[in-house]
């Protein structure tokens, strides 16, 4: 990580005065110190780039990420994704406003916002690119593990890596075929890095099938990555560690 800080930095200096190539340079590196939890220095590059030219969306929706799951300011953050919702056609910050339903345990805004944003996303044919937050969608909000364990097996297709065998291993565990998943965390999770979300469900995963060493080592992981994660999973962790 730090390598990459110090990357990203150096892409930050070789922007020169070229607009596009700072923001860029300079949100890139905000993402990373989000990711490594210096959100403070996220913050202020967030802000730079804002500063430098406020169409900047990227940089709007990292500031709203912070006031979610740091700041717990839900009606900021949901203001703020409303806003960039009102200027462009991704649905990114849709996928943040379920964030934002589930924060406030608002069970109806959450499947309505889902269901919308899968909507769109089949509708405007994205493909394969959203099939991460799918496979979330589906085996955390809907209840349709079905329908994740498919497109979880699809992208195994396109992209068979630690990370995707864990949404596979994952919706099959949600889908009632625990023996099937534990299979496929042997074979091809275990041992290997994973991302917060990921861990998060490796972790759940071997809660479910009673392994409690695995599942605290991957939950406890998880925690680590917790600003990756969102409020409602976050505050699952806290509940069973009792970290405030």
């Amino acid at each position: 990580m730090d390598a990459a800080i110090y990357a990203m930095q150096k892409a930050i200096e070789l922007s020169g005065t070229d607009l596009s190539l700072q923001q860029a340079a300079i949100s890139n590196t905000a993402d990373l110190y989000l990711h490594n939890n210096e959100l403070e220095k996220a913050n202020e590059l967030y802000m730079q780039s804002i500063r430098l030219g406020a169409a900047d969306l990227h940089s709007i929706m990292g500031i709203g990420w912070i006031a979610l799951v740091h700041d717990k300011k839900y009606a900021m953050a949901e203001k703020i994704f409303r806003f960039v919702q009102g200027k462009t056609k991704s649905p990114d910050p849709l996928y943040k406003l379920i964030l934002v339903a589930q924060a406030r345990e608002s069970n109806e805004a959450e499947k309505k916002l889902a269901n919308e944003f899968i909507n769109i996303v089949n509708d405007k044919g994205y493909d394969n690119m959203y099939n991460k937050y799918l496979v979330e969608l589906y085996n955390d909000v809907l209840s349709e593990p079905g329908r994740a364990e498919a497109i979880a097996k699809h992208e195994l297709q396109n992209r068979a890596t630690p990370q995707t065998y864990a949404w596979y291993a994952y919706s099959l565990f949600k889908n009632n075929k625990g023996e099937e998943a534990l299979k496929v965390y042997q074979q091809q999770v275990s041992g290997k890095p994973l991302e917060g979300l990921e861990l998060y469900w490796i972790g759940k995963m071997m809660q479910g099938l009673h392994k409690g060493y695995n599942a605290q080592a991957y939950l406890k992981e998880a925690y680590k990555n917790r600003y990756d994660l969102s409020p409602a999973k976050t505050k699952d962790l806290e509940r069973m560690y009792g970290t405030k």
